[in-house]
């Protein structure tokens, strides 16, 4: 049976555990990020040198992996990439437009003016 390739952003000692995990499941594990010193890049199958947070990249170096899923695990910054690239793909994922809201206050904030919450001004 042909291994699932999962591409997990970034390669931090923080990511190691989940590195470790998807290769415990019998995944093909990718990693991408813009440091190739980082401790997880290691243990995952492959590495390839792309910025978790530039969005079209990962895109273009997950549709040349033919991947199967992506993971933004400990990572806030490298959310909104993955489930950019996940809606583009159609991986599972929470929604690219929901997952921008949530990640950036000033849309946030948009967010709860327009639909009648409460929010601060700053």
């Amino acid at each position: 049976m042909k291994k699932k390739k999962l591409l997990i952003l970034g390669g931090s000692d923080i990511q190691v555990t989940a590195i470790n995990k998807a290769k415990e499941m019998g995944h093909f594990v990718i990693t991408c990020d813009y440091l190739p010193d980082n401790p997880g890049h290691k243990f995952s199958d492959e590495y390839h040198n792309v910025s978790t947070t530039d969005k079209e990249g990962v895109l273009d170096l997950a549709k040349r992996l033919e991947i199967d899923g992506i993971l933004a695990y400990a990572s806030d910054p490298a959310a909104v990439p993955a489930a950019f690239v996940a809606e583009k793909l159609k991986l599972p994922t929470n929604p690219y437009k929901a997952v921008e809201i949530l990640s950036r206050k000033d849309l946030f904030r948009d967010f709860l003016r327009e639909n009648a919450f409460h929010t601060p001004k700053s």
